[in-house]
């Protein structure tokens, strides 16, 4: 007589023992017998999908989860959704997580958890329009008495101010930053963000008092980036650029070999969100200019945007072009180690599209910053900032803790071979045909109230005149208007040209 197969009691007993013992390829065999009669708890699936995923067994325990998925009628098939999407993002699979949590959410639509970490992929990925619409409906489902709402309010308004922020969305983006200052003001973070927005925004004056934040914390919890345009003394822009993250961190060990290497050709990398906006787009050229017997010519970059095609003017006179995209900061620096880049060149320092952890890793024994942010990084792994007189004076050397390499002219560079656009006439561009007309492109958070207070006394004094000024949003025309009727000027004397 051949043995009755065990029940499923005497199996779950077996899988209890298993578990205490520690054996984890017995507890998971008798996990997968059970899954495939669907009588598996999901108590126990979580329990055992999270130990095999710690002990490096990812894929398997994925595989048990669908074959759960499979098998088991549950009124919780939500949570093992939920938590496989957990255990894919644990292993980078971000796509297929991504599909695990719209799953959970499909069976769930209120489920806060898997729709905050819906959120939160989608930034990585970078989506940010997806993003702000999940952080928007987290926010929403939020219950503020339940022990875990405040947390979970702060998470859902802190992304919702960050993906507004890319989508250009800046008054929203404000008041998420300021509603999270009210729960909690002790976020540095969140309090440079606000600043920044707020001088993005042309929103004067910039330091506004919040609720446990006064002027002095505002200013002293500004990031570099903001207090460039918020503070002239040198000192206090190294100690904010002190106060970055990268440069809080433990400095991790170098990706390089200090020594270099010995290629033929030497390797200049060029790292960058997009090559095609900010100072960038005006090096166009350059990367087509060095002698390709001497360099080899390396675009490392991760924004997906491309703004009227520009990318497509520098990724050709490049001979790589890399994209960086999806990758974490350790990821972006291995792939560039990988190329043994001899010097990099990054073109963002610490402003709002650098990634500063990427050269904390020192993927390049040289490495250099240049041209997109005029102050110190701070950073140990920054080698040299190439600079002229102007925007590094010799007197301010010591506020940098990068060593200057001074250009003989001018360390700011155009593209000379750009196609001239099409010569637009006043009217188009909604200036008055008799006008003498003020330029100022500028963008808003380099417009500080002292700089428009002196365009106005020169509007006040020459009549007939108007100021054209940039502006990429409502906000900040609305907030310049206003202005310039507080300066006693009528606000038609500023024209706006769109982003372009």
């Amino acid at each position: 007589m051949s043995a009755s197969p065990p029940s499923d009691e005497s199996q779950l007993q077996e899988l209890h023992r298993a578990l205490a013992a520690n054996q984890l390829a017995q507890a998971a065999a008798v996990a997968f017998a059970l899954a495939r009669r669907g009588v598996l708890p999901i108590v126990q699936l979580v329990g055992l999908a999270g130990l095999m995923g710690h002990a490096g067994q990812a894929a398997r325990a994925a595989e048990l989860y669908h074959l759960w998925l499979r098998c088991t009628e549950s009124p919780l098939l939500f949570a093992a959704w939920y938590n496989l999407g957990l255990l894919q993002l644990q292993t980078d699979e971000q796509h297929e997580a991504e599909q695990s949590l719209r799953a959970a959410l499909l069976i769930k639509p209120d489920f806060t958890d898997a729709r905050l970490a819906l959120a939160s992929l989608q930034e990585r990925l970078c989506q940010p329009a997806a993003a702000l619409a999940s952080w928007r409906a987290a926010l929403a489902q939020i219950d503020p008495e339940h022990p875990a709402g405040r947390p979970q309010q702060l998470q859902a308004l802190n992304g919702m101010a960050r993906a507004a922020a890319l989508c250009r969305q800046y008054p929203e983006a404000e008041d998420a930053c300021a509603r999270s200052l009210l729960l909690d003001p002790r976020q540095p973070d969140i309090v440079a963000q606000w600043l920044r927005l707020r001088q993005r925004q042309c929103a004067w004056p910039v330091c506004v008092p919040l609720p446990g934040l006064t002027e002095a914390d505002l200013l002293d919890q500004a990031d570099a980036a903001a207090l460039l345009c918020l503070s002239d003394d040198p000192a206090a822009q190294l100690a904010a650029a002190g106060r970055h993250p990268v440069n809080r961190a433990a400095a991790p060990a170098p990706l390089a070999d200090a020594h270099g290497y010995q290629h033929r050709k030497l390797r200049i990398g060029y790292l960058s969100a997009d090559f095609s906006s900010h100072a960038a787009r005006h090096a166009a050229e350059l990367y087509g200019l060095h002698q390709r017997q001497q360099f080899e010519i390396y675009g490392f970059s991760w924004d997906e945007q491309d703004p009227a095609g520009l990318r497509a003017r520098s990724a050709p006179r490049m001979d790589h072009h890399i994209r960086l995209t999806v990758m974490s900061d350790l990821q972006a620096a291995h792939t560039i180690r990988a190329h043994e880049i001899d010097i990099l060149v990054d073109l963002h320092g610490l402003g709002a599209a650098g990634r500063p952890g990427i050269l904390a890793h020192r993927p390049a024994p040289v490495q250099i910053g240049w041209l997109g942010y005029p102050g110190s990084s701070a950073m140990p792994a920054l080698d040299y900032v190439l600079a002229d007189a102007f925007v590094l004076p010799p007197r301010l050397r010591a506020a940098f803790t990068e060593r200057p390499l001074y250009l003989p002219h001018c360390a700011q560079l155009y593209d000379r071979r750009r196609a001239a656009a099409t010569t637009p006439g006043r009217a188009s561009c909604g200036l008055p045909d008799d006008a003498f007309v003020f330029c100022c492109f500028h963008p808003g958070r380099q417009l500080a109230p002292a700089r428009f207070a002196g365009w106005m006394r020169i509007l006040r004094r020459v009549p007939g005149s108007v100021l054209w000024l940039a502006a990429d949003s409502e906000a900040v025309r609305d907030h310049l208007r206003l202005a310039a009727l507080r300066h006693g000027v009528a606000s038609e004397r500023l024209v706006f040209a769109p982003r372009v």
